[in-house]
Parts: structure tokens; sequence; C-alpha cells
């Protein structure tokens, strides 16, 4: 499950070899979602899960998910401007956070077979239930030569749906 109602609902929840897009205009929480669904699948229902961000930092992934934990505003916590009564929550997240079994990758110029070849590493030392890759559309295609960008970013959905697959877990 997602750990969100209504959405596993709608999806039942994530199945196995299935690729879910997500897709919205910058600035709707996009991101916030997948971490969202990262988190409770790390925590409630102790999944191993791989972050591929391609877009931010391992420390900008983990400050996000820092703030959703603790219920402290992500600004402040960027700024070190918290609140007397925000540290203790601020370190409660921290600690849960650096539990949970998830493994951040943010090497920004990535592409599919490079996501695959981590993601069978990760499988191998551990296991691996769940793989988020935010966002796709700057993740370079198999190494072809593509006529557009659109053609490449088809490219990519297709090869994370073969990963999927192989390695039998939700994308």
């Amino acid at each position: 499950p997602t750990g969100l109602t209504d959405l596993d609902r709608i999806l039942g929840s994530l199945i196995a070899g299935n690729v879910y897009i997500v897709a919205g205009r910058p600035g709707q929480g996009k991101t916030g979602l997948l971490l969202t669904i990262a988190k409770h699948a790390a925590q409630k229902n102790k999944k191993r899960v791989a972050i591929f961000s391609l877009e931010m930092s391992r420390l900008q992934v983990a400050q996000r998910l820092i703030s959703q934990e603790a219920e402290v505003d992500l600004q402040r916590i960027i700024q070190g401007k918290l609140l007397e009564n925000e540290w203790p929550m601020y370190t409660h997240g921290v600690e849960v956070v650096a539990d949970l079994p998830i493994v951040i990758n943010d090497l920004s110029n990535i592409n599919v077979n490079q996501i695959r070849q981590t993601a069978r590493k990760i499988k191998a030392n551990g296991g691996l239930d769940l793989i988020i890759v935010d966002y796709i559309q700057l993740a370079g295609g198999d190494g072809g030569k593509y006529q557009n960008r659109e053609l490449e970013v088809s490219a990519v959905s297709r090869g994370l749906k073969y990963l999927a697959r192989e390695l039998n877990v939700p994308i």
C-alpha cells in the first residue's frame, strides 16, 4: 500500500512488475508524494526502497524525509532556523529517517542501464521492494541516439518497465 487511503482505494496497492508514472506541473508536489510513498513503504511495511533522485542531492532528499517525519517546516530545516520547540521533533525525525531501509542514489547524469546495474546491486545486497525514480525526464536512454526527447523519454519508460519485471518490484 502507498499509505494514501484514496490512492490505495484506486490502485489496491503497488504491484510488483508495474511502473507508475506521476505527472503534473512544476511545484505541485510530485516529489513530496513519492517520498511519502517511499517513507510509508519503508516505515510501515518494512520494505527496502531505492530512490534515484536525478533532480535533488541525497542531502535534499533526506531533509525532505526528515521534514515529513518531524512535521517541521522544510525551509526552517534548510536555513537552520528551527524554533526551540521543534528541536526534539527534528532530532526524532533524523533518528527515524536514518533507520529506514531507504537507499538514495543522487547521480544526476544517470541512464536506465546505470539504474538497472545499481538496482541489481541493491537487490543482491539486502533485497529491494520498491524503486522510485525522480524524475525520468532527466534520465538518459539506453545509450541510443534518439531523434527527439519524446522518443528518449519513451525509451526510459520502456527500460524501467523491463527493470520492474526483471526485479519483480514496482517502480
